[in-house]
């Protein structure tokens, strides 16, 4: 597969607690005295890569959640992966499923709800196995994979939504941070073992556009 490398969309950090995750090697160190987003590096690529799924496992592992969605069907399906990294150092990604014929993992749960979105001419896109292990505010790191995600969804044509699964507890911040609506009730996700609810929002809205330029 072949990877881009693209610039950080990102300057500057917020204000915040900084919990690292990782080693404590002095390069690490040297990282947390500077501006941890500065340096920032994303690759893309199209399918599953393993350093990412290898994230995936070890951050929903510590958070007490199940793994069986990464790895088996969920990686047949088409998809990208972008990924943040610091030097050597895998701090962050998430997965991009675009739909069939083969569909998305959130129809496992949702289907009801996407065949709605479907029945609208609308192409779907979901987010899943998002994985942070950074030192650096988590809401910082988000807005940053979430805007190369939809940079590169731009060239997905014809995308035009965009979903997510996501916690309950979680679900203000993705509605108030990135415009997203409930469209599905709480549900358990059989991927991770732990409730959760279906958020959508349009990706072809002028307003995304004002996002991606900000």
């Amino acid at each position: 597969m072949n990877a881009t490398t693209i610039a950080s969309p990102l300057a500057g950090f917020e204000g915040g607690v900084w919990t690292w995750l990782g080693g404590g090697d002095s390069e690490t160190q040297e990282t947390l005295r500077a501006d941890p987003m500065d340096g920032l590096r994303f690759e893309v690529s199209s399918g599953t890569l393993p350093a990412a799924s290898a994230l995936a496992k070890r951050r929903y592992q510590q958070r007490g959640l199940g793994t069986a969605g990464v790895g088996g069907t969920g990686d047949r399906l088409p998809s990208i992966t972008v990924l943040a990294r610091q030097g050597a150092h895998l701090w962050a990604t998430l997965r991009l499923g675009l739909d069939s014929i083969a569909g998305l993992q959130a129809d496992a749960h949702y289907r009801r709800e996407i065949d709605r979105l479907r029945g609208n001419s609308r192409r779907i896109a979901e987010v899943t196995r998002l994985a942070i292990d950074a030192p650096c505010p988590p809401g910082t790191m988000l807005m940053a994979l979430f805007r190369q995600a939809l940079r590169q969804l731009r060239h997905q044509a014809p995308i035009t939504d965009l979903v997510i699964e996501v916690n309950p507890r979680h679900a203000r911040f993705y509605i108030q941070r990135f415009g997203f609506t409930q469209i599905g009730e709480e549900r358990i996700c059989s991927r991770v073992g732990a409730p959760a609810v279906l958020l959508h929002r349009s990706i072809s809205s002028a307003e995304l556009r004002e996002q991606l330029a900000a």
